[in-house]
């Protein structure tokens, strides 16, 4: 999955960790996320979050969690 975040905060946002659930609820195994640089105020930034599913599961809509490396702050996409 990819997505494209802005930062309206002082504090760039580094992410640490991603929970990926189908519509289902069912959760997927995250593999990885990744980024390319920390995202600065104002900025667009990349986001990919890789997971293990079946071609099935890989299908239709899912909410997505995102986390920061040593903070408070967390993002919630849902369908």
């Amino acid at each position: 999955m990819e997505i494209h975040l802005t930062v309206n905060s002082a504090q760039p946002w580094i992410g640490k960790g991603a929970m990926l659930r189908t519509n289902a609820g069912v959760e997927l195994k995250v593999l990885r996320l990744w980024q390319e640089h920390p995202i600065s105020t104002g900025e667009v930034g990349r986001i990919v979050v890789e997971a293990e599913a079946s071609a099935a599961a890989a299908q239709g809509a899912f909410s997505l969690k995102l986390w920061e490396e040593g903070g408070p702050r967390s993002l919630t996409l849902f369908p």
